[in-house]
C-alpha cells in the first residue's frame, strides 16, 4: 500500500507564527490512497478488472463502458465469461472512505465494506423515490429460509437521489464503523455506517447493519477486521481517487478538570495574558465546554475555560474552531488558536504535535459578532483518530443550522417558478445581480442581470437565504440548497471577429477588460425580464443592435434543464455555452463537459457549436447566423 502525503504543513511553520496561527485554508491528516497505476494494491483476481487512462460510455446502450490503457481510473469491464470481485490487500475496522465512480447506464455494482456490509452502486438518475438498490442506499439483508416475498430485509434508502447522470463521476465519501466484540468474542455492538454522501450531498446516516448484507463474500461470520471487496459480477464500474483513512475504534481526546471563569468584558481578545487584566464575575467547575450555554446571547461577558486533555497517543492532531465573534485555544503555553471573525461557517486549522499523556489547556471565547450572532465549535482530528467534537457533546440539528447559518431557507411551492434577487458568490466573486429561479421539480439555476450570463445549475433544495435577512443580513448573499455546476460567468454573447479572437472578459472586481478584441468594446446590453404565468422569467437583452431572450425550462422527469434562446440580428453573433478543462463529444454527439455534466445541442439544424482552446482552456461556442433565430439546448447532470 502506499501512503501519500496529501499535505501536511510544516509544523515549524505554525510555530513561527506565535499567537496567530489560525489558517483558514483547510488542514487535515493526510489520507493512504489505493495505487492505480496497476492492481498491486489487490489480491489476484478476474481478467475483467483493468486500469486505464480514460473511460467512457454510450448513453444509448446499457451496460457498456470503454477503456484507454494507462493507469489512474480501476475499470471493471464485465465482459469475461467469469467475473470476479475485487479485493484490498489491507483490512479494516473502522474507516473513512472517499472516492469517485462513474456508472454506465443501467448498470449495478456495489463496494462491500470488511467483504460484509454493502454500499450500493447503480444507474439511479432520474429516480424520484430511492429505495436500498439506489446507489449510495445501504443494501438490505438476505435469508433464503423466510417464506418469497419476505426473504429480503432491513436495508437503508437513501434520503434524496443526488445520482448524476450515466457516464459522469460521482463523488462518494463514507464513514463506516465496524462492529464491536468483548474478550470472548461475542458482538456487542453492530456494524453502522455514520454517513454516506453522494455528490457532497448526506444520504445516509447512522444506518446500523445487523449482519452481512446480501452478496456479501462473508456471509456466515462478522469480525473486527475485512478488506474492502468491489463487487465485479452485476455490471461495469469505474473508480479513481480512491483514498481512506483508518479510525482506531472510540480514539478521542478526553476532557477533565473542566474549570469555567467569566470575566467582563467586551473587546475581542488580543492574547492569553489579557484576561489578568480583567474583571473576574465568577467561577465554577462545568462538565463541558459549552460558552453559548454558559453565557446568555449579547451579554459583555469573557468566558475562558481551563483543564486538561488526555492525549491517547504522541501523534500530530489537528484544530478545527468555527466561532462568530474571538476566541482562542493554547495547549499548554502554546497559543494554539487566536481568532476573531463574524462568520462561524469559515473555519479555522492549526496543526500540533503532541506527546501522549495529560497536558493543560485555555479556551476562551467572546461572543463580539455583529448584530448579536453566536456560535462556537470546537473539533479535533488526530492520526487514527476521526475528527470528532472536543465540547464532549452532541449538537442538535436547530443548534447546527443555527451555528451554520441554515435555517431560512426557499423553495418553490405547488406548480409555480420562484425567483430571488441576491448577491451570490460565482467563482470566489461576489456578483450583486444575480437572480435564483428554482422550479417544483427541485431544478434551479442563478442568472447574472448584470452580465446576462448563466452562474449555477444544481438540483434538491432551491436557496439558503439566511444571508441575507438573519440578522440585518450582513452579506446579503444567497447561497443555492445543492450541488452546484458552475459555469464561465462572462457574457454570454460576443461578437467577435473569427473564431480564433478572444471571448470579452472583465475582472468583475475591477470591471477592467481582461480580454480585448475586435468589437469587444459593444456590450450586451440588459433590458430586465418578463414571466410567464407560472412565474418563470424570460431574460431579455440587447447587443450592438440585435435583440436576444434567454429562457430557462425544467425537465419534468430528469434531471435536465432546457435553455431556449431566439435572436433577431443583423449579423452574426457568438454564443459561449461553457469553458472547461476537457470537452468532449460522446458517440451520441452530447458533449461532455470535465464529466461532470453534459450538454445535449442535438435538433438545431446546421448550427453546430465548435471547441476551441484558449491559453489551456476549452470553450464551446456556436456561431448564430443573422435575422431570426432560435437555438435550444439542453444542460444534462
Amino acid at each position: 500500500m502506499k501512503n501519500k502525503i496529501l499535505s501536511y504543513l510544516v509544523l515549524s511553520c505554525f510555530l513561527f507564527f506565535g499567537n496567530l496561527v489560525a489558517q483558514k485554508k483547510q488542514i487535515s491528516i493526510p489520507y493512504s490512497t489505493i495505487s492505480l497505476d496497476d492492481l498491486s494494491d489487490f489480491k489476484k483476481t478476474g481478467k475483467n478488472w483493468q486500469v486505464a487512462s480514460s473511460v467512457s460510455i454510450d448513453r444509448t446502450k446499457k451496460k457498456t463502458i470503454f477503456a484507454k490503457k494507462g493507469k489512474g481510473i480501476l475499470v471493471n469491464t464485465n465482459d469475461q465469461k467469469k467475473n470476479k470481485h475485487l479485493v484490498t490487500t489491507f483490512e479494516h475496522g473502522d474507516i473513512e472512505l472517499e472516492l469517485d465512480v462513474m456508472m454506465p447506464v443501467g448498470s449495478n455494482s456495489g463496494i462491500y465494506f470488511q467483504g460484509r456490509y454493502e454500499i450500493q452502486l447503480y444507474d439511479s438518475w432520474g429516480v424520484k423515490t430511492p429505495k436500498y438498490s439506489d446507489i449510495g442506499s445501504v443494501y438490505q439483508r438476505w435469508d433464503k429460509n423466510k417464506e418469497k416475498g419476505k426473504q429480503g430485509y432491513e436495508g437503508t434508502a437513501a434520503s434524496v437521489n443526488a445520482a448524476k447522470a450515466p457516464g459522469l463521476w460521482q463523488h462518494l465519501k463514507i464513514i463506516f464503523h465496524a462492529p464491536t466484540f468483548n474478550d470472548k468474542g461475542e458482538k456487542i455492538k453492530n456494524a453502522w455506517f455514520e454517513e454516506v454522501s453522494l455528490n457532497g450531498v448526506l444520504i445516509v446516516e447512522n444506518a446500523e447493519v445487523t449482519g452481512p448484507t446480501r452478496g456479501a463474500s462473508f456471509q456466515k461470520d462478522e469480525k473486527a477486521m475485512g478488506p474492502i471487496v468491489l463487487q465485479g459480477d452485476h455490471g461495469p464500474v469505474a473508480f479513481k481517487n480512491i483514498k481512506y483513512k483508518l479510525y482506531n475504534k472510540d480514539s478521542k481526546i478526553a476532557i477533565n478538570n473542566i474549570k469555567a471563569t467569566i470575566y467582563e468584558s467586551n473587546k475581542k481578545i488580543s492574547g492569553i495574558k489579557a484576561i489578568n487584566n480583567l474583571k473576574k464575575i465568577k467561577d465554577k467547575k462545568v462538565n463541558a465546554i459549552s460558552p453559548l450555554k454558559d453565557v446568555q446571547k449579547n451579554a459583555k461577558n469573557l468566558i475562558a475555560y481551563t483543564g486538561t486533555f488526555t492525549i491517547p497517543e504522541t501523534a500530530n492532531y489537528v484544530f478545527e474552531m468555527r466561532v462568530f465573534g474571538g476566541a482562542l485555544l493554547a495547549i499548554g503555553d502554546d497559543t494554539v488558536m487566536n481568532i476573531n471573525q463574524n462568520n462561524a461557517e469559515i473555519p479555522n486549522y492549526a496543526l500540533r504535535k503532541l506527546k501522549k499523556g495529560e497536558v493543560p489547556f485555555t479556551v476562551i471565547y467572546n461572543q463580539v459578532g455583529r448584530w448579536g450572532n453566536s456560535g462556537f465549535e470546537l473539533f479535533v482530528e488526530g492520526e487514527g483518530m476521526q475528527r470528532h467534537s472536543i465540547q464532549k457533546r452532541k449538537i442538535s440539528e436547530r443548534e447546527e443550522a443555527k451555528t451554520y447559518m441554515r435555517f431560512l431557507i426557499i423553495d418553490p411551492q405547488e406548480n409555480n417558478a420562484v425567483t430571488q434577487r441576491s448577491f451570490m458568490m460565482h467563482k470566489g466573486v461576489k456578483r450583486s445581480h444575480a437572480i435564483s429561479v428554482g422550479f417544483p421539480q427541485k431544478i434551479n439555476y442563478a442568472y447574472d442581470l448584470e452580465t446576462g450570463s448563466l452562474l449555477h445549475v444544481w438540483n434538491l433544495g432551491f436557496l439558503n437565504a439566511t444571508h441575507m435577512w438573519h440578522s440585518r443580513g450582513k452579506e446579503q448573499l444567497g447561497y443555492p440548497d445543492g450541488p452546484t455546476i458552475s459555469f464561465h460567468g462572462d457574457e454570454d454573447f460576443a461578437l467577435l471577429k473569427n473564431e480564433k479572437d478572444a471571448w470579452p472578459k472583465e475582472d468583475y472586481n475591477t470591471k477592467k477588460q481582461l480580454a480585448k478584441g475586435y468589437q469587444h468594446d459593444t456590450k450586451l446590453i440588459q433590458k430586465g425580464y418578463k414571466v410567464d404565468t407560472n412565474n418563470n422569467p424570460t431574460f431579455l437583452s440587447e447587443l450592438n443592435g440585435a435583440n436576444i431572450s434567454n429562457k430557462f425550462v425544467p425537465s419534468s422527469d430528469e434531471r435536465k434543464l432546457k435553455r431556449q434562446i431566439t435572436t433577431d440580428s443583423k449579423s452574426e453573433i457568438w454564443h459561449k455555452l461553457t469553458d472547461a478543462s476537457q470537452i468532449e463529444i460522446g458517440s451520441d454527439g452530447v458533449y461532455i463537459i470535465d464529466n461532470n455534466y453534459y450538454i445535449d445541442f442535438s435538433g438545431n439544424g446546421n448550427i453546430t457549436p465548435i471547441i476551441r482552446s484558449i491559453k489551456g482552456t476549452n470553450e464551446l461556442l456556436v456561431k448564430i447566423p443573422a435575422g431570426k433565430q432560435a437555438i435550444n439546448y439542453t444542460i444534462i447532470w
